[in-house]
């Protein structure tokens, strides 16, 4: 099952907003409530940043903000993965994306301005775990975000490269806490060649969540496809 899928929006239940993985759509959560904020874990080399471009594929508003990756190639890549099937000048239209490092705004800056311009679409802040030189203002930030997010009915994920909870420090793990939702992408290596994504629904406020965790296969055309739950 591809992720992105615009058909999948159908099965989205009233006052839920797509993530664009048609599995958590259709089946396992029929959509993410309004005004959520998502905190996003994933190893560095999971591919987990496929998650963050299906929610910007969904065909509405998106604000992107990036504060490693340039702008360059990653809209791309936003196309690709929503499949041949999607209509790509309705994302190109609806997709912004803003490269902080190639911007003379701060994140701070950013992000003030883009939830406000996301009101009730999607924020994605990837990453989110970069900004390490103030760990306070981050928190501020995050708070600022949550907020925001709620009273404007929209949904925000905040990525952060993590394998595990304990590799966060203090204030990462009181964002955690205070947002709505933890989504975790953990890999692992199968006998000697193979790996694995496994997405682990952590938390999420006013669902009912599931016990298993879904096993993600990424393939060629930036697609997933849900083989197997493990417990």
């Amino acid at each position: 099952m591809s992720l992105g899928n615009p058909n999948s929006n159908g099965s989205v239940r009233e006052g839920m907003h797509p993530t664009g993985i048609t599995i958590l759509d259709e089946e396992v959560l029929r959509g993410v409530p309004e005004g959520s904020t998502i905190a996003i874990l994933g190893d560095p080399d999971s591919a987990s940043e496929m998650i963050l471009h299906s929610l910007a594929s969904t065909g509405r508003r998106t604000e992107y903000v990036s504060t490693l990756r340039p702008e360059y190639g990653l809209m791309d890549d936003i196309k690709r993965v929503a499949g041949n099937d999607a209509d790509t000048d309705e994302i190109e239209e609806n997709v912004t994306i803003r490269d902080v490092r190639n911007n003379t705004d701060n994140l701070g800056d950013t992000l003030r301005k883009s939830v406000q311009i996301a009101d009730d679409g999607n924020l994605i802040v990837d990453s989110f775990s970069s900004h390490h030189d103030n760990p306070k203002d981050m928190l501020s930030l995050a708070r600022r975000v949550y907020t925001k997010t709620k009273q404007n009915g929209g949904l925000t994920y905040l990525y952060f490269t993590a394998t595990k909870t304990e590799d966060l420090n203090r204030h990462e793990r009181e964002i955690l806490q205070m947002v709505d939702g933890v989504f975790n992408v953990r890999t692992n290596i199968v006998g000697t060649d193979q790996i694995e994504n496994n997405l682990f629904i952590n938390k999420l406020r006013g669902i009912d969540i599931p016990s298993e965790a879904q096993t993600l296969v990424f393939g060629e055309g930036l697609t997933i496809d849900v083989t197997a739950d493990i417990g």
